[in-house]
């Protein structure tokens, strides 16, 4: 069993101006180890500990044995932490009667030395492990009570912006809408084949979509959408800015999640926004704006399309794949298959900007 504790005070430090948040962050994540505590009977301990023998750990050490059990714990840099977490599994394999615990470091005496820590740093790779991204992405895909009730209260303050026509108030609705979790918890599950969690971040889209579609229809059919309305015309209509824009955020969005970073994911969620192309669609269908509610519904496809093809590629040029070599080969099929759909479909929808724009 592997657990994974999580301590978010690594993640919210120095972020009095958003710069010197960002660089501090992306410094704290470059230089994170973690500290790796795995517990298995006693007679497992000496094949665990053979196992992971050339491996990057710093000050390993394996407790006195409790209850015919014994602990290893150690350190581990951020670029070993994947391979060692696959090694100590492997190792286990068949093992009934273990747990593999996962902490975040915040510091450790005495220092690595600052040109070994430099010759390790490795850029283009996950800082965060398999289990630790899956976590967060389960996270993000769970229906509860707090994700419908986001999603509702997201809904209520984009719609307003939108018919107020202030960009401050649908600016905020961006930020605490919570659909961008959901789509990259689903291009992940593809990614690690993992149906549960594909299960959850589908149901998650819908229900997101629907309470946004429902409830901002609501507002077109019952109420009076000044159609003219600048926030609402510049989602009505998408281009091919639009498109690299969704791509890039849907790059970046990526790379929060696989790295951890996750306060990136603020500026994301404003450029690559969901809720008010839905909102938007909504209420044109509701007051009866059929063109409108075309165009918005295209710039939704679109940001749909490039946030996943996007991420797809991320996820595959980091190495984010299951463990065992079929799940592999399945997983590989799958990104395969729904890569090469939603390029498909971005194509066509392409092709629909070009004819309604013609």
């Amino acid at each position: 069993m592997v657990r994974i504790e999580r301590s978010f005070n690594l993640k919210i430090k120095w972020f009095s101006h958003p710069l010197h948040g960002l660089f501090q962050a992306v410094t704290l994540l470059a230089m994170s180890d973690r500290l790796i505590e795995i517990t298995a009977r006693s007679t497992s301990m000496d094949g665990l500990c053979k196992a992971l023998e050339g491996r990057n750990l710093r000050q390993m050490r394996v407790l006195p044995e409790v209850g015919g059990r014994r602990t290893l714990r150690a350190l581990i840099a951020r670029h070993e932490r994947q391979d060692v977490l696959d090694t100590a599994q492997d190792a286990l394999e068949g093992e009934d009667d273990w747990e593999l615990l996962l902490y975040p470091l915040e510091a450790s005496l005495p220092r690595e030395d600052a040109r070994q820590m430099r010759r390790k740093r490795t850029w283009f790779m996950p800082a965060d492990s398999r289990e630790e991204i899956y976590e967060d992405a389960m996270a993000a895909a769970r229906i509860d009570p707090l994700f419908i009730a986001i999603a509702v209260l997201s809904t209520i303050v984009v719609s307003v912006g939108l018919v107020t026509d202030s960009v401050a108030v649908v600016i905020g609705g961006m930020v605490i809408a919570p659909m961008l979790g959901p789509n990259l918890a689903l291009a992940l599950s593809i990614a690690l084949g993992d149906r549960d969690m594909l299960f959850h971040a589908v149901v998650s889209n819908g229900v997101g979509f629907g309470i946004a579609l429902l409830m901002s229809f609501g507002v077109g059919y019952f109420g009076t959408v000044p159609v003219d309305a600048a926030e609402l015309v510049t989602r009505t209509d998408v281009g091919t800015a639009g498109i690299v824009l969704a791509l890039a955020s849907g790059v970046a969005a990526a790379l929060s999640l696989a790295t951890g970073l996750s306060g990136t994911l603020v500026g994301v969620m404003v450029a690559v926004a969901l809720v008010p192309p839905a909102c938007t669609m909504g209420m044109m269908l509701g007051a009866g704006r059929l063109d409108e509610a075309y165009g918005a519904g295209l710039l939704l496809a679109v940001n749909l399309a490039c946030i996943h093809i996007a991420a797809h590629a991320v996820f595959f040029l980091q190495g984010l794949r299951p463990r065992g070599w079929v799940d592999v080969n399945t997983a590989h099929q799958s990104v395969v298959t729904a890569t090469a759909a939603w390029l498909v479909l971005l194509a066509l929808l392409v092709v629909a900007m070009v004819i309604r724009h013609a």
